[in-house]
């Protein structure tokens, strides 16, 4: 869970919740906020000891992914 405590971000000239600058980060790419999106899902299964559901996830979206995904991905299933 990210935090929801605004703090003055240089960066974004202005204060920032760590949501904010994931979601700000996020709509600068649909490709970024895919790839985060399969991230999480695969960190969710991992955590949670769901083995059929990770896998099942790679195998899912192996084509689908940047190329340097799919070298890991290969190397994981």
């Amino acid at each position: 869970k990210l935090s929801d405590k605004q703090f003055y971000r240089p960066t974004f000239r202005m204060h920032l919740t760590n949501k904010e600058i994931l979601d700000k980060l996020l709509s600068y790419s649909e490709d970024l906020r895919h790839h985060y999106n399969i991230y999480q899902l695969l960190l969710f299964h991992f955590q949670n000891k769901e083995p059929d559901k990770f896998f099942g996830l790679i195998e899912d979206n192996l084509k689908l992914v940047h190329p340097l995904f799919q070298t890991v991905f290969k190397n994981l299933s």
